[in-house]
C-alpha cells in the first residue's frame, strides 16, 4: 500500500523504476494498493497567485493512469477512480491552496 508517498520520489524515472520494483515484489494473489496525487496546482489561498506544487513528480492524470494501466497489464484491476481533492495548507508563512487528482488503483497479482 502506498498513499500520497510515490509522488515524492526524486524523478519520474525513478517512480517508474520503483512501480515495477513494486510489481516485482509482490507475490502470487498478493494487492496493490495506490493513492497517488496527479495534476497538482497550489495557488496563495489569499493572493490567488500560481506557486510550485510541492510534488517531485506531478504527472498529468491521464498520463498517471495509462503508466499504471502499462506496468500492471496483465493483473487483474480491482478498483480504479479518479477524486478530485482540494484544501489549504501552511506553508512558508501563507496558506497555499491546493487542487489535486487522487487517483486510486488496486490491482491483484494473478500469475
Amino acid at each position: 500500500m502506498a498513499v500520497s508517498a510515490l509522488e515524492h520520489i526524486d524523478s519520474e524515472e525513478s517512480f517508474i523504476r520503483k512501480l515495477s520494483e513494486i510489481k516485482d515484489g509482490i507475490k502470487e494473489n498478493g494487492i496493490v494498493c495506490l493513492v497517488i496525487n496527479s495534476n497538482v496546482r497550489e495557488t496563495n489561498a489569499e493572493t490567488e497567485e500560481a506557486l510550485e506544487a510541492q510534488f517531485e513528480v506531478n504527472l498529468p492524470t491521464e498520463k498517471l493512469q495509462s503508466l499504471l494501466e502499462n506496468i500492471f497489464s496483465d493483473w487483474r484491476v480491482l478498483k480504479t477512480g479518479v477524486t478530485t481533492q482540494e484544501y489549504d495548507i501552511p506553508r512558508n508563512g501563507i496558506i497555499s491552496h491546493l487542487n489535486t487528482n487522487v487517483v486510486t488503483f488496486v490491482v491483484q497479482n494473478r500469475l
